[in-house]
């Protein structure tokens, strides 16, 4: 240590911080690399060496006081956590060094302080060390002494440490305490005996259970044992965290020397039939990954933050927290015990830079060992903690087995040497970063009992299981990356994960031959006549066949054939397949045309394959395509005529345990699914020659040799009810992440001092549910409902019947309050209580006493039931939901009546060669013949629109779209120019029908400004003396913009602008906070209020927010209650655009607001938003295809007198729907219940008009 230190002008700094957010050194955020990669100053090295030109160093110096009294004892200098390597100083003298920055570090300091006197501490902390490179985990890269430091003292014979084991009996009603205490001796002679004393003390404080124990205090210490039996257990799981209190007294001469408190929780880890289970039964884990962040503290977190964490997971049905990726401040895990949560601690080792790096040298493996030791020793008596992981992305080797048997004693690589079997009571977990189950990365080890895969699709985890429903459990390590505007897959996971029990039409397919191999429908798929009987396969649905051994072959000697119509043969299309590696008979893209395939799997020589070309008029009609596998030829054949005959080496098909099952129309392995009709399947258990299959192509009966004969016009349709068993072992997972990782900084914009949140130019730190500020993010409410735990599903609903799933673990559905409304629109009509008396994981089927109400036309009829806590916890008040389920009666709802126009009033039509003006009573519209669309629409003299409708598929692309991990779909679209549209008009008519309604026909072609690839477009304005105004639209991708986009669009719809006056927003659909098609169902359907700027959601960096699923209608007004309504037809998404460089700006704060005007948009179809890298699955994508669709909307004035409806703190929406005064106005409701005629004109060339049917509906 420098003397020059003695002269320093110190600064003052808060410990604990990182000294990044005290104002010194480099804020880094990386994903993967070294930090210094990330510093302009430093030189890039490769460890073991560190930069010798940058490696900042803090020193820390503070005086403090040792109390009188310390004298005789033994005084420890403690230290929670200092990133990355450190030394240390007494007055002159130097203490000791460490690094391994996650965990705690002690340094015995007795001999160098006195008691009653002053010392000095200083600490040196380095930046960078050797350690850099087991710490390359995705996060900011901070710096300093974040977590506590603290000198204790203690008696010189010490109880330095102890183990608290639970062993619950066979039947989990009793336990045996076991503790396992060392005596530490600092005095190095013997001290005669001990005695441990233990009193455990239940919830109410009153004394369980004591027991006692002594021993002979030697110069190198003593390990003290005892047991206890506890009896009448009231155990601890995430669902009921009861924590007893075990007081231990270590007494010496008669008298207590130490006396510690341990907070105790009675739970006991098992797996049984594929399925982890806590305390005997199954759970599912509902958790999320964290990193340690603070906005303002950076690694240091407060523990009232970390208080609100743990209370909005549990508000959310957060069960779980995965500590990535390194051990947490010791109070996390008290606090996980408090609240609830099953915690998987994981080891501070990442070499994500070089993910070989252990394998390739053994420099490392002592550091990687100690700290996983560490890890355990330091957390191992907290009842929160279920798994122990063995690092996160730094490969699989040597040194991970040692960390193995050090937990479970076991001989894990094979060497002949057990480990210690320190706690083989937990769960091992690791992450590689290899190839993992159901298409995702890593997550497995032969030493860890669960599967953890990363990043995965919910349909490949799903094919994945069906195939092989056996096997370890699975939990996910990373899920559904939440970056920016995203949850997308929540639900899609969930489904299966936790699926509810429901009564299913199950669909049969007969297997006509001997071995009745009959097929099950999953998914959707179509039944048609055609070809007498056939499925029509569109890429999401197929046919199960099983698994069984009659489609087994071990040798080649078989044939399989399908009969199918295929239009689209540009895809991977498996027409029958037993998996990836047995057989298949197939269509492939081909380098330049399709080709028919069929191929065979030799265990020793891979796949044997024959493809042939496509033959011509392909797609016309169907065809019988057989492959044949005789002992040494593939053979191909098409409508009884052979194309091709190649010779094949293969003799032992099938791998080993290979369990996929034949399915039709899919490949359960590789998650393909095909688009094309099929009517006829057959397997053959022998080769057929040539003319045997000419022959065939016409029998009507199977043979003795067939083994599968599947007509598709023969099949049953059984209700059955489900439980989905076959995904039982899938448990959850944890998304990736909790808290977004940024931090408060301040710049200069537009002359003023702005905070904003940092991220270091990377968005790829954020990805949290909540923002670093801790406000739930929308999709935390997705994710709430796709972990809640209850389900209901509809069995009569007409009659009140529905079935409820009670997926709680270990309680009775009666514990939580249930009640239920029954709503007409968003008035409710009738409501109560239900008595639910459900056990765990079980259904029933609960009748609702509601009347049926009289029926009024245009109304919808929502039964919602909903799940709330009755008691206090730490965590929420009584009377929090935890569930709901809303659910449309099929009520037969009569029509509106339509309008009869010769009751409306008369308008007028006017043309001036440059616009069309359409006027009525007490609006008028504006339409500019050079745009094509309104240039101005008035009513009573106050402007209700500016400009618009026009077509608009571009949106500010989100995160998920960007991203290069993804596919960064959005890449396409700037290509083409989407985010800078033209209209180019090329004909505008306009004919007044009738006094009272006026006809405008636009055509134009909308399209990129830097391609020809748009839509041919005609808007159709139908113009009602009311004011109404319905708009159809036709598009017509051409052939430019279908090759363009080779992903999907962002969204189809119309965009206005509005005057920025019309400042209050209402609407009836999915609220209050935003949905997207697939992130809705966390969302109820109602009618829903608040301001145009409270509906921007800030994500970082900005991107596309704020829209509203499911909308029926919604209404601008401003603050005199006149404004625009809008309505779907049926449904429609908004979005209120208040930005003009909304997909520009990198930060919050560069926004600029649109100059006096709001854009709205009303949209047909939006794209969902997914996740990276899985993308948005195909169901909420918004294909290049001609669409036809219809949105209403008029002026009108009414007056709102409630208060806006507003989300709690929490982002929970409160009850009740918002006050409106009619006054003799009619509301947005009523506005929409009105059935305006939809018949059309047919604009000929000579101008004249002929009445239409409406819109092509199909389309």
């Amino acid at each position: 240590m420098p003397d020059s230190y003695a002269d320093i002008d110190w600064d003052t700094i808060t410990v604990p911080s990182c000294w990044q957010t005290q104002g010194y050194d480099q804020f880094v955020y990386l994903n993967t690399p070294l930090t210094w990669t990330g510093i302009d100053e430093a030189t890039n090295t490769t460890p073991p060496e560190v930069p010798n030109d940058y490696n900042p160093v803090g020193t820390y110096r503070r005086e403090f006081s040792v109390p009188n009294g310390w004298d005789g004892r033994e005084t420890f200098l403690h230290f929670e956590g200092v990133k990355q390597a450190f030394f240390v100083w007494i007055d002159d003298t130097y203490i000791g060094y460490n690094q391994g920055s996650m965990t705690a570090t002690e340094f015995d300091i007795t001999d160098n302080i006195s008691s009653g006197s002053e010392h000095t501490l200083t600490v040196q902390v380095y930046r960078f060390s050797d350690g850099e490179a087991l710490e390359t985990q995705d996060m900011f890269r901070f710096s300093g002494i974040y977590r506590s430091v603290y000198l204790y003292s203690t008696p010189q014979v010490h109880l330095r440490d102890f183990f608290v084991r639970t062993n619950l009996d066979d039947d989990f009603e009793d336990a045996t305490l076991r503790v396992d205490a060392e005596l530490a001796n600092y005095t190095g002679t013997n001290q005669g005996h001990h005695t441990l004393r233990g009193h455990l003390f239940g919830t109410d404080n009153a004394k369980v259970s004591s027991f006692e124990t002594s021993g002979l205090v030697g110069p190198e210490g003593v390990t003290l044992s005892a047991e206890t039996t506890v009896t009448e257990l009231e155990k601890w799981s995430a669902e009921d965290p009861t924590l007893y209190t075990l007081v231990l007294e270590h007494v010496t001469g008669g008298s207590t020397a130490e006396a510690m408190f341990e907070p105790v929780g009675f739970r006991e880890f098992t797996i049984k039939d594929n399925k982890i289970h806590v305390n005997g039964q199954p759970v599912n884990i509902r958790g999320v990954n964290s990193h340690e962040h603070h906005p303002d503290h950076g690694r240091y977190v407060p523990i009232e933050t970390v208080k609100k964490d743990f209370s909005l997971m549990k508000r959310h049905n957060v069960n779980a927290l995965r500590c990535s990726h390194y051990p947490r401040d010791p109070s996390v895990y008290y606090l996980a015990d408090e609240y609830g949560l099953y915690v998987q601690d994981e080891l501070n080792v990442e070499t994500h830079w070089n993910t070989n790096l252990l394998g390739q040298t053994d420099n490392w493996d002592a550091q990687a060992l100690e700290r996983f030791r560490r890890m355990i020793q330091c957390d191992k008596n907290r009842p929160c903690i279920f798994t122990w992981s063995t690092g996160n992305e730094a490969g699989l080797h040597n040194v991970h087995y040692e960390m193995a048997e050090y937990i479970t004693g076991e001989d894990e690589d094979n060497d002949g040497d057990a480990g210690t079997g320190i706690d083989p009571t937990r769960f091992l977990y690791h992450q590689d970063n290899s190839g993992g189950f159901g298409s995702g990365f890593g997550g497995d080890a032969p030493y860890a009992p669960i599967i953890g895969p990363r990043y995965p699709s919910p349909d490949g985890m799903k094919a994945a299981i069906e195939a092989n429903s056996e096997g370890k459990p699975i939990i996910m390590g990373e899920y559904a990356h939440a970056m920016g505007n995203s949850g997308g897959l929540f639900h899609d996971f969930w489904k299966w994960i936790q699926p509810d029990h429901r009564t299913v039409t199950e669909t049969i397919f007969t297997d006509q031959s001997s071995a009745s191999n009959d097929g099950t429908l999953v998914g959707d798929l179509q039944i048609v006549e055609e070809d007498n009987g056939a499925v029509i396969l569109d890429n999401d649905g197929y046919i199960n066949v099983g698994e069984d051994s009659s489609l087994d072959f071990s040798e080649p000697g078989f044939t399989v054939w399908a009969r199918v119509k295929d239009k689209d043969i540009q895809n991977d299309d498996p027409y029958i397949a037993r998996g990836d590696q047995q057989y298949a008979l197939k269509i492939i893209p081909g380098d330049t045309v399709p080709k028919l395939q069929f191929f065979i799997y030799d265990r020793n020589n891979s796949w044997q394959t024959l493809n042939v070309p496509v033959p011509d008029d392909w797609t016309d009609s169907y065809h019988d395509v057989v492959g044949v596998a005789t002992n040494s030829t593939l053979k191909l054949l098409v409508d009884g005529e052979l194309l091709a005959e190649e010779s094949h080496d293969a003799s032992t098909l099938k791998p080993e345990n290979y369990d996929y099952p034949a399915t039709i129309g899919y490949n359960a392995q590789e998650n393909r699914y095909t688009d094309a009709s099929i009517s006829q399947i057959r397997v053959y258990n022998r080769a057929l020659s040539n003319s045997e299959v000419k022959s065939a192509v016409s029998d009507s009966s199977p043979p003795n040799s067939a083994v599968l004969w599947m007509d598709f016009k023969q099949y049953t349709q059984d209700p059955v009810l489900r439980q989905y068993d076959e995904y039982d072992r899938f448990q959850g997972g944890f998304v990736w992440d909790w808290v977004n990782q940024a931090v408060h900084r301040t710049t200069q914009a537009d002359g003023e001092t702005t905070e904003y949140r940092f991220y270091d130019d990377n968005p790829f730190c954020l990805n949290g549910v909540i923002s670093a500020d801790r406000v739930p993010q929308p999709s935390l409410e997705q994710l709430k409902k796709a972990h809640q735990p209850v389900g209901v599903t509809a069995v009569d609903l007409i009659n009140g019947e529905v079935r409820i799933t009670n997926h709680l673990h270990f309680a009775n559905l009666n514990t939580l309050d249930t009640t239920w409304e029954l709503r007409a629109d968003d008035e409710i009509l009738q409501n109560g209580n239900l008595s639910t008396d459900i056990a765990p994981d079980e259904s029933a089927v609960v009748s609702i006493p509601f009347s049926k109400p009289e029926l009024e036309p245009g109304v919808e009829y929502w039964l919602t039931l909903r799940f709330k806590t009755t008691e206090d916890t730490k965590w929420a008040d009584a009377g929090h939901q935890l569930a709901f389920d809303q659910l449309k009666v099929p009520f037969d709802v009569p029509e509106p009546s339509t309008i009869q126009i010769d009751e409306l009033p008369g308008l007028s039509v006017s043309d001036d060669g440059r616009q069309i003006t359409v006027a009525g009573d007490d609006f008028e519209y504006v339409l500019s013949k050079d745009q094509g669309t309104l240039s101005s629409g008035t009513y009573n003299g106050t402007e209700v629109v500016s400009a618009g409708p026009l077509l608009d598929f571009f949106r500010a692309p989100i995160q998920n779209e960007i991203q290069e991990w993804g596919a960064a779909e959005s890449n396409e679209w700037y290509d083409i120019g989407l985010d800078n549209l033209q209209h180019e008009v090329e004909s505008v008519e306009a004919v007044q029908a009738e006094d009272s309604v006026a006809h405008v026909a636009v055509e134009s072609f909308v399209s990129g400004n830097t391609s020809d690839a748009g839509f041919n477009t005609q808007y159709r304005y139908k113009i009602f003396g009311s004011g109404d105004i319905l708009l159809g639209v036709d598009v017509e991708p051409n052939q430019a913009l279908v090759d363009a986009i080779s992903h999907w669009l962002p969204r189809i719809g119309v965009t206005m602008d509005v005057p920025n006056t019309l400042d209050q927003f209402e609407w009836y659909g999915r609220g209050p906070h935003e949905t997207y098609p697939d992130r809705k169902w966390g969302a109820e359907i109602g009618v829903y209020t608040g301001s145009v700027a409270d509906q921007f959601v800030p994500y970082q960096p900005p991107s596309d927010n704020g829209n509203k699923t499911d909308t029926r209608w919604t209404a601008l007004t401003n603050d005199d209650g006149v404004g625009l309504v809008s309505f779907g037809q049926p449904e429609m998404n908004v979005n209120l655009d208040q930005y003009k460089n909304l997909a520009e700006a990198d930060h919050v704060y560069e926004l600029k607001e649109k100059e006096d005007v709001t854009t709205v948009h009303l949209d047909h179809a939006v794209a969902g938003v997914g996740g990276t890298p899985a993308q948005t699955l195909s169901q909420y994508q918004v294909d290049v295809d001609p669409m036809t669709f219809l949105i209403g909307f008029r002026p009108f004035a009414g007056k709102r007198t409630g208060p806006p409806e507003h989300a709690n703190d929490d982002g929970e929406k409160r009850d009740g729907p918002p006050d409106h005064a009619n006054d003799d106005a009619e509301s947005p409701m009523e506005l929409s219940k009105r059935r305006l005629p939809r018949n059309w004109v047919n604009f000929q060339q000579d101008g004249s008009g002929e009445s239409l049917d409406g819109v092509d509906s199909s389309r």
